[in-house]
């Protein structure tokens, strides 16, 4: 899908959504692919993922950070509402028009956040999570995907400006050869299909875009056209 930076286009579910699927786990791993057409320079602003654990409050949140006219992924969340934000910014800097495997393992028990770009691990940084568990609370805001959504608004600056592709969360930390295998292109469905809880591949064919594993779909707001689409791998290749 192509998104825009406009509050109107935008892609997500309701409250609670995200958080339910990963409720109670140790660790939780996201990825996606993206491919970046321009970024807001505020921090905070061009966002992956935002989706809530309590009220207002990310529970895992990433975006790409330009407040020094480099790109580069910045992720993390909380493990539980009284937890302060614990984000990791990667050393990468994004070039445009350009496809990037992207994603993280938020190690809530291990007290760790690990960005992955282009299935290699960057800043793997130790964290300070309160609890040992993500702990969902009740949220006041929708999950979003290519945005963030504060209490039913978004905002121009918060959306992200290019394609985005193959979103997948799994309720566990899929680890480094699990990420080498996105990175390569493989399937998310190849990659431990039994903790897989999310994988929407936005091919852009449908609206609401199709949640194959859990059938969470999630609601196209306003338009985001279908755009060309990275290769992705659905076989053995042996």
């Amino acid at each position: 899908r192509d998104f825009t930076k406009d509050a109107a286009n935008r892609m997500g579910w309701a409250t609670d959504t995200i958080g339910d699927l990963v409720d109670g786990a140790a660790a939780l791993s996201w990825h996606c692919w993206a491919n970046i057409d321009s970024t807001n320079t505020s921090s905070g602003n061009n966002r992956l993922i935002s989706s809530y654990i309590n009220g207002g409050s990310n529970g895992i949140r990433a975006n790409i950070e330009n407040t020094d006219g480099t790109r580069k992924l910045r992720t993390g969340g909380r493990s539980v509402s009284t937890d302060t934000l614990q984000q990791v910014t990667v050393t990468t800097d994004l070039s445009l028009n350009t496809w990037y495997s992207l994603g993280a393992v938020n190690n809530i028990a291990g007290d760790v956040v690990t960005p992955y770009v282009n299935g290699a691990a960057e800043n793997s940084s130790g964290v300070t999570f309160n609890n040992a568990a993500y702990t969902q609370g009740t949220a006041t805001s929708n999950d979003a995907f290519g945005t963030q959504d504060n209490a039913g608004t978004t905002t121009t600056a918060s959306s992200f400006d290019g394609r985005l592709a193959e979103l997948a969360i799994w309720n566990i930390d899929i680890g480094a050869a699990g990420f080498a295998m996105l990175g390569k292109g493989f399937s998310p469905l190849m990659v431990y299909p039994q903790n897989l809880v999310l994988y929407i591949p936005l091919i852009g064919r449908t609206a609401p875009e199709i949640d194959i594993v859990g059938k969470i779909d999630a609601t196209i707001s306003g338009s985001l056209p279908a755009d060309p689409h990275p290769r992705i791998i659905t076989k053995n290749l042996r």
